[in-house]
C-alpha cells in the first residue's frame, strides 16, 4: 500500500487498519455477520503459502465436485 500509494509506511499501515475497521463495521451493520468467524467460508487459502495457480485448481474441483461433474 505504501508503494501503491505513495506513503510512508506507518502512515500506509495506519490507511490499511482504517479500511479494515471500515470493512468490518459495514458488513456487521449490513449483514449482522462477523466476517472473522471461521464458519461463514467453505474454505480458506493462506496466499503466502500457496500458489494462485494451485488455488485456482482446488476451486475449479470444489466447483464440479459441487455440481456432481467430474
Amino acid at each position: 500500500m505504501a508503494r501503491l500509494k505513495n506513503l510512508p509506511e506507518k502512515e500506509a499501515e495506519t490507511l490499511v487498519r482504517s479500511i479494515d475497521v471500515e470493512r468490518r463495521e459495514f458488513i456487521q451493520q449490513y449483514f449482522k455477520r462477523d466476517r472473522e468467524e471461521p464458519s461463514h467460508f467453505d474454505i480458506i487459502f493462506n496466499t503466502k503459502t500457496v500458489p494462485a495457480d494451485a488455488i485456482c485448481g482446488l476451486l475449479v474441483e470444489l466447483l464440479k465436485a459441487r455440481s456432481g461433474s467430474r
